[in-house]
């Protein structure tokens, strides 16, 4: 399980990747976190930035919903997501290892192409099937190493992470109209 292998270094390194975010952005920002699960990101950014979800779980969904830190939560897949707005910051945590590399190659470039910063957190070699019945819990990108990371989504760079899991984040290219 996930939790044992790397529980401490990943709950110590999202109190810093907030402490960063909280630097990095105003207050009011508005931020989407994508695959919110828990609401983990929610729960440690609510209290400064406004904050939308996307989440493919119906359960997770309806618990997302109850709680006070997301403005909104769309039921979806971020594959095929319409982005409602521009982002300051678009977070994929734990997202793209359960995609192709294809596929997650896409929802990256759309993220960047919608947000001024993208920040991707993942784990690196770690193999995991189906949880609770869910086949969107199975990696499939099991064998991302810094290296491949770098190699697959050029242009990040970490500010955290251990031999376990990564933090990287991008500004992206704003573009401008007319």
């Amino acid at each position: 399980m996930r939790g044992k292998r790397g529980l401490c270094s990943d709950c110590c390194a999202k109190k810093d990747v907030r402490d960063y975010l909280f630097n990095l952005l105003p207050e009011g920002a508005f931020v989407l976190d994508v695959g919110a699960g828990q609401g983990i990101y929610g729960h440690l950014l609510a209290r400064r930035f406004r904050m939308q979800a996307v989440e493919v779980s119906a359960s997770a969904v309806y618990h997302l919903r109850k709680s006070e830190n997301y403005l909104h939560v769309w039921k979806g897949d971020i594959r095929t997501h319409n982005f409602h707005r521009r982002y300051d910051l678009i977070i994929l945590g734990d997202i793209i290892e359960h995609m192709t590399v294809g596929d997650a190659q896409a929802v990256v470039k759309r993220c960047e192409e919608s947000a001024d910063y993208v920040l991707i957190a993942v784990p690196y070699c770690y193999k995991q099937g189906a949880l609770y019945g869910n086949d969107a819990e199975i990696h499939i990108q099991d064998d991302l190493t810094p290296e491949l990371f770098d190699e697959r989504y050029p242009g990040y760079t970490r500010i955290f992470g251990d031999s376990l899991y990564g933090y990287y984040i991008k500004k992206t290219e704003v573009k401008k109209e007319g």
